[in-house]
């Protein structure tokens, strides 16, 4: 794509799975380019939910040129004759600008930190918040992933830093393409190979903060604004009565924590 479109107004640099990113210099406008994620309108028709606004032209005409190029490529020749879908077009969407300096972690808790994820948008809020970036192999942003690889990982690295974020992107993964028993196989994999394997650690020193980030439902295959469960677990926690890590269970606590970032908070301070 970068040879056949790119050029001093437009670059493309390869990401992970579907993750990539398109930089375009000189047309601010398409900042302002009303776009729609597309694991938001899964098996709908992309008509109505083209870029729409000011830039959109710019973005629009970048898809349409896509097509011819992705029509003969390899690899979508591949998947053609083996009886895949072929990507028949780019997809843009959540324009972005300038990043605003994001104040180091450290500073703000007095904690060293690290990233164990195979998803690059984790790792790069990660190095924006000054926390080292871990690289495991066998970690990777699919239903592949190796989570005995990445709890040893996380095991190893709490010898080095204070504080180490697991990230799992499997369950939503499977929650993206609907596919329910791959998404209960994920959670309990991260119950059994994970969370079991770090209840190994020194537990007079080790404290847990286990959660998702959001749900995505497997019947709509897209995230929703629905609160999420959380669990603390540690030296100074006290339990709550509750018995089960679900939604349910949350709900009927009676404890809601509106503001997500108190959350790291409890597990430092409390």
């Amino acid at each position: 794509l970068d040879e056949k479109l790119g050029n001093s107004k437009a670059r493309f640099f390869p990401g992970v799975a579907y993750r990539h990113i398109l930089k375009i210099k000189g047309h601010q406008e398409t900042l302002l380019s009303e776009c729609t994620p597309p694991h938001d309108i899964p098996g709908r028709a992309v008509a109505s939910y083209l870029p729409k606004g000011p830039g959109s032209q710019i973005l629009r005409d970048l898809m349409d040129r896509s097509e011819p190029i992705l029509k003969v490529h390899p690899v979508n020749q591949s998947r053609i004759r083996h009886g895949e879908l072929p990507a028949t077009s780019i997809w843009l969407f959540w324009p972005s600008c300038q990043v605003p300096d994001l104040p180091p972690f450290q500073k703000l808790y007095g904690v060293d930190g690290a990233m164990i994820s195979g998803v690059d948008l984790l790792n790069g809020i990660a190095k924006m918040a000054g926390m080292a970036t871990l690289k495991v192999p066998g970690v990777t942003d699919g239903l592949d992933n190796d989570y005995k690889a990445q709890a040893e990982g996380a095991l190893r690295a709490l010898e080095v830093h204070n504080l180490v974020v697991v990230h799992v992107e499997a369950p939503d993964e499977a929650g993206h393409s609907g596919l329910i028993d791959e998404k209960i196989n994920a959670i309990e994999k991260i119950d059994a190979e994970i969370v079991g394997r770090l209840l190994t650690y020194k537990q007079d020193s080790l404290r847990l903060m286990i959660l998702p980030d959001h749900p995505t439902p497997t019947d709509i295959q897209t995230h929703t604004a629905d609160p999420v469960p959380f669990l603390l677990w540690g030296p100074g926690f006290k339990a709550s009565g509750g018995r089960r890590f679900t939604e349910r269970e949350a709900k009927s606590s009676g404890f809601h924590e509106q503001t997500g970032h108190n959350l790291i908070k409890k597990l430092f301070f409390n």
